[in-house]
């Protein structure tokens, strides 16, 4: 079984609900909020980090997601469609370019290319309610002015709730909305490569929502849950095909992280509880709960 660690430390520090929390580095941890706020902490202890500290940014409006390239650069959006750049320095955090209708409407997840152990080259990826997937260059000025490099006006029939990269091909993309999965080439960025659209019955009246999935096996499986589902489903991400399902009877998967060091996954259940599989061969383990 895993050894799940007792609490280190607990800080409240927003007065809404967190949306965010990234590691900037192993001693750095940024948050943002729907208070329209973001705070960058020791991750040791929780405590500000001495003139990073807490700010209002988006003019006040609610930030739904944010991210952290390698070199410390946080790229935020906010519920107005805005995004805003800032840099992590030694002792403060330096606010950069702002570009106020970066989309139409709330402006759900940002992406940084790459990771946080490897370099960004400055691009990173938007997507929101518009149904909009944008890519956009922080080094250069049309970014300030709201004009991105490359565009999927229509990119699903819905909102998008997530972005991820591929861990190691920088040209794949994938997007998540209600009932679809999309995987993007950037060399024929326009038109989807695959779409992954098995995981809800199709017909059902109510659109349950693929929240955040995630990329396993070195980039090659993507494993997502979904409202209203008691199955984790795995898709190739090569074919476009469902790999397998795995049915978590009487309980509804939400979050997931995947380890790749571990293979392994760590799935909430319901309200209260957290589950870890190991993943063998697109199959997970029987899992050992808390």
């Amino acid at each position: 079984p895993m050894n799940i660690a007792s609490l280190v430390w607990d800080s409240q520090l927003h007065e809404s609900w967190v949306s965010s929390t990234v590691f900037a580095t192993d001693e750095i941890l940024c948050t943002s909020s729907n208070d329209g706020s973001i705070s960058v902490l020791d991750a040791t202890d929780g405590r500000l980090i001495q003139s990073l500290g807490y700010m209002k940014t988006h003019e006040g409006f609610g930030i739904y997601s944010l991210d952290v390239s390698s070199e410390l650069d946080i790229v935020s959006c906010a519920k107005d469609g805005s995004l805003r750049l800032y840099k992590i320095c030694n002792d403060h955090v330096n606010p950069l370019e702002y570009s106020r209708n970066a989309h139409k409407g709330v402006i759900k997840t940002v992406k940084w290319q790459g990771s946080r152990r490897s370099a960004s080259r400055g691009i990173f990826a938007s997507a929101g309610n518009d149904r909009a997937v944008r890519l956009w260059d922080a080094r250069d000025a049309s970014f300030y002015l709201g004009k991105p490099e490359l565009q999927a006006p229509d990119a699903h029939k819905l909102a998008i709730n997530s972005v991820l990269w591929h861990p190691y091909d920088l040209n794949r993309l994938v997007t998540a909305s209600f009932k679809d999965i999309k995987v993007w080439d950037l060399r024929m960025f326009g038109t989807a490569a695959q779409t992954l659209d098995a995981h809800h019955r199709k017909g059902t009246a109510r659109a349950s929502s693929i929240i955040h999935p995630v990329l396993r096996d070195f980039g090659e499986t993507v494993t997502t849950a979904g409202e209203g589902s008691q199955v984790l489903t795995h898709y190739s991400l090569r074919s476009g095909k469902v790999v397998s399902q795995s049915a978590i009877s009487g309980m509804t998967p939400g979050a997931i992280a995947y380890c790749d060091q571990t293979e392994s996954l760590a799935v909430t259940l319901g309200r209260a509880a957290l589950c870890h599989f190991y993943c063998r061969k697109n199959q997970i383990g029987r899992g050992v709960c808390y």
